[in-house]
């Protein structure tokens, strides 16, 4: 555990309020175990700023909309998506779905270490086709909060 991590952003790009509460564990896990509170970047719909509201360890919930569009919305989204991590100055960035759209720009970003829920590199997600959706949500968060190797864990 390096107790000098000072952020930790976690991209929650799923759309329904139960994906949101599956999170819970991991983000609990890792306030618990790093001491750091953590920025959240969500999709709207699945009202994670209700959800979240008087949880202690959350520093911010931003608002992002990760619906699929034309190509050229789809560059401005990874440009703008890209921008907002690299301000955050990320230490620990935590993808909890390896699609193409959001993949990519945090593949680019300036995170110190980046972790993709379904693919384990850059490598694996272009040349190795995984059906990620096979297996549920909630199955992916515990196997991530388990390869995280974080002390104490709990999953409730």
């Amino acid at each position: 555990m390096n107790l000098n991590i000072k952020s930790i952003v976690v991209i929650i790009p799923h759309r329904g309020i139960g994906d949101v509460i599956y999170h819970l564990p991991l983000l609990k896990n890792l306030y618990k175990n790093y001491n750091t509170k953590i920025t959240i970047i969500s999709n709207k719909v699945n009202k994670s700023k209700d959800i979240l509201k008087k949880e202690s360890f959350v520093r911010k919930i931003i608002y992002f909309n990760f619906d699929r569009t034309n190509i050229f919305s789809y560059i401005l989204k990874v440009i703008h998506l890209k921008r907002i991590i690299d301000n955050l100055n990320t230490e620990i960035l935590i993808l909890t779905d390896p699609s193409k759209r959001l993949v990519i720009p945090i593949f680019f970003c300036k995170a110190k270490k980046k972790i993709y829920v379904g693919i384990k590199s850059f490598k694996e997600f272009l040349f190795k086709k995984k059906n990620f959706r096979d297996i549920p949500l909630a199955n992916h968060l515990i196997e991530l909060i388990k390869s995280l190797k974080l002390n104490n864990t709990e999953y409730s």
